[in-house]
């Protein structure tokens, strides 16, 4: 159900690999699209100054040796 909704919203990716003038197109992309969903990695963890976001979901994707630490 959720994907669907997204269906024809634009999708846009942020993460410190890419050169730094991506990035800036890449979040006036998101900035100025309506209903888009932006995924980053923690390039983005000092915060981000966009209006009008609605929601925020942050993650972290667990290691090998973190997933160990949780088998019991």
């Amino acid at each position: 159900m959720a994907m669907k909704a997204m269906r024809g919203r634009p999708l846009v990716a942020l993460h410190g690999k890419m050169e730094q003038n991506k990035r800036t197109l890449a979040l006036e992309s998101f900035a100025s699209s309506v209903g888009g969903l932006l995924f980053c990695t923690d390039v983005a963890a000092r915060g981000l100054d966009i209006p009008d976001v609605d929601c925020v979901i942050q993650y972290v994707t667990l290691t090998v040796n973190d997933q160990a630490a949780w088998e019991y």
